[in-house]
């Protein structure tokens, strides 16, 4: 009983609500066409995922790697 006391329905929602549902729901809604537009060219994210490793391992060798520079 206390469960259901304390998890009742809310008839409305403040504005802070509303107004961070609002931006979660846009940011949902620019995922979906990201990924919709990334599915749809395969080889083209691919390309960009190898060169992504290819710039990190690149990086990795080149950058000085000791605590304090000289």
């Amino acid at each position: 009983m206390m469960c259901a006391h304390l998890l009742k329905e809310h008839d409305s929602h403040g504005w802070i609500y509303r107004t961070s549902e609002r931006g979660f729901n846009w940011i949902v809604s620019l995922y979906g066409s990201t990924l919709d537009r990334v599915l749809r060219h395969p080889a083209i994210t691919l390309g960009v995922l190898f060169a992504t490793i290819g710039l990190n391992v690149y990086l990795y060798i080149h950058v000085p790697k000791e605590f304090f520079p000289q």
